[in-house]
């Protein structure tokens, strides 16, 4: 039941206070279904920036289930908590029942990172190429409690990464180089189709007993799958060995889109920018 909401004027996608507004509106509505908005910006945001539209399902996304990695505690908000999920990319999650506080906090969080960045985890928020900071966010609602999920984009390139700094990085374009939107970045894959006939290519060719050159030969666009050739041969399971290695590539790809890795200077990082939106106070340091 996956669904698309979009304006009924061409307006371009934009990310703002009336977006996570919008977002509680529609759960109140339809409190079986989440909701999202893709970023904003180009490579970090959805295939269509020129037309405001949400996505939305009764499915529930990966990064849904996932734990609590650290909890804030809120100042001035008495019915509403921040999480850091224990997720791949920087995710954030507002939960309360309070609609008004759950906007308010969000409208916060996003003016702050417009405009924050920190040299040290590369983060540069604008520069003569414009600007880079967006927020891709979604929310459910179970009962009277709302959970928002606001994942911290950047859209930045340089010379090491064209396609994007915080980006698939280029060993993984042979499983996936296009953007990574809202769906994908709460952990739910779409792939490009052309993987189900490449990896039934390798997998006739090792079942043939073919060496890892004679299946490169087999099509042109397998020149950079040797390595992942030369993975799946050695598994007693060829279909199961291509699905793992299928997953681990996403969730690397998802690790590489985090603002703020997953070690001491990342998770610095964040808690200086949850410091700095002025709204939490640190309580959980482990």
């Amino acid at each position: 039941k996956h669904c698309i909401i979009f304006d009924k004027n061409h307006d371009n996608m934009h990310i703002s206070s009336e977006t996570f507004q919008n977002l509680c509106e529609f759960v109140d509505q339809y409190p079986s279904f989440f909701i999202g908005a893709n970023a904003d910006l180009p490579i970090v945001g959805g295939s269509i920036l020129n037309h405001s539209h949400y996505q939305g399902g009764k499915h529930i996304l990966p990064v849904m289930e996932q734990g609590v990695k650290k909890e804030y505690s809120m100042k001035g908000y008495k019915e509403t908590k921040l999480y850091l999920l224990d997720w791949y990319n920087t995710c954030l999650l507002l939960e309360g029942t309070n609609k008004e506080e759950i906007v308010s906090a969000a409208s916060k969080i996003l003016s702050k990172w417009r405009n924050y960045s920190d040299l040290e985890n590369e983060i540069i928020a604008s520069d003569e190429n414009g600007e880079h900071n967006t927020i891709t966010s979604a929310i459910k609602k179970v009962e009277n409690k709302y959970s928002l999920y606001l994942i911290l984009r950047n859209n930045r390139c340089n010379e090491k990464y064209p396609d994007g700094i915080f980006h698939a990085h280029p060993e993984h374009h042979v499983i996936k180089k296009e953007g990574i939107g809202i769906i994908e970045a709460m952990g739910l894959f779409i792939l490009p189709a052309r993987l189900i006939r490449q990896f039934k290519t390798i997998k006739l060719g090792i079942d043939e007993g073919l060496s890892t050159e004679e299946i490169l030969k087999k099509s042109a666009d397998l020149k950079d799958f040797c390595k992942i050739i030369d993975f799946v041969r050695n598994s007693n399971d060829v279909e199961n060995s291509i699905r793992t290695y299928i997953e681990e590539t996403c969730i690397d790809i998802l690790k590489n889109t985090a603002v703020f890795k997953d070690d001491e200077k990342g998770m610095h990082g964040v808690d200086k920018f949850i410091e700095g939106v002025n709204l939490w106070i640190i309580t959980d340091q482990d």
